[in-house]
């Protein structure tokens, strides 16, 4: 019997599948029964709806990090932390309480033998301070920049004893509870003329007293203080005449009174 060996073109020949025209019928569709390379699972994202009744909020009494600017000195601080409540109280109330214009008491006794000053009154003395002066340089400059100069309109940053270093300052040192601060402050300059308010007309008068600022610590206001010092500067410098400078509503009330009390 003969026997006839079909040949095959290609080794893979021997492997492949019976007549398809047998089993045609019977053929599935290949579907691959895993994925090799699955996407990444994707993550809900959480939202918080205060509106949702199935979301609780756990109040355990915990302490917020929230910052609160304060309205009135500009400072930003944490209201739920107790140092920088004190540190804010402190820096809030700066300029009304004596802490920021304290002068220690040794100071003060060693410049009333040494350094000329007017004593007015057993509690308050009267010093004047220029640009070359060796007190209080540093004490009164940041005092009327942070002070005087912001509470009376005046930019933070204008020389304090002017473009010539004419001005003088003079500041009244006054006792209370043992203590001293500095209560007044008065920036004055020399004059050679000046004009009326209301009618703008030029005023001559040789010297005349300018008082371009002066400022009283609220602790120390309606005493008097502020024009006592005025009239003793003006007598130290024999002047019998005084300016202000754009005198608000408290420095036309302060003219007044000055001159009233020159005329009595």
């Amino acid at each position: 019997m003969a026997v006839t060996v079909k040949k095959n073109s290609k080794l893979t020949d021997f492997f492949s599948s019976p007549s398809t025209s047998k089993s045609k019928s019977f053929s599935l569709p290949r579907t691959p029964l895993f994925d090799l390379n699955p996407p990444p699972p994707k993550k809900k994202k959480l939202s918080f709806d205060i509106k949702d009744s199935k979301q609780l909020t756990l109040n355990a009494g915990q302490k917020t990090s929230s910052l609160e600017p304060c309205e009135t000195c500009g400072m930003i601080y944490k209201r739920f932390d107790d140092r920088e409540v004190e540190y804010h109280t402190d820096y809030h109330n700066r300029f009304t309480s004596l802490k920021y214009f304290h002068v220690s008491t040794a100071k003060i006794e060693k410049l009333s033998r040494t350094v000329f000053c007017i004593r007015h009154s057993i509690d308050h003395t009267f010093f004047p301070v220029e640009y070359d002066s060796p007190i209080f340089i540093k004490k009164v400059s940041s005092i009327v920049e942070d002070v005087v100069n912001k509470e009376l309109g005046f930019p933070r940053d204008i020389p304090l004893f002017g473009a010539n270093n004419r001005c003088v300052v003079w500041i009244c040192v006054s006792r209370k509870e043992l203590k001293y601060f500095i209560s007044c402050v008065l920036v004055s300059e020399i004059l050679d003329k000046a004009h009326w308010n209301d009618t703008h007309e030029i005023f001559r008068h040789q010297p005349l007293f300018g008082i371009n600022r002066i400022w009283t610590h609220p602790l120390a206001r309606k005493q008097g203080i502020a024009s006592a010092m005025i009239r003793s500067a003006m007598r130290f410098k024999s002047c019998e005449r005084f300016a202000i400078s754009e005198p608000t509503e408290a420095g036309k009330k302060l003219a007044r009174s000055l001159s009233r009390l020159q005329t009595e």
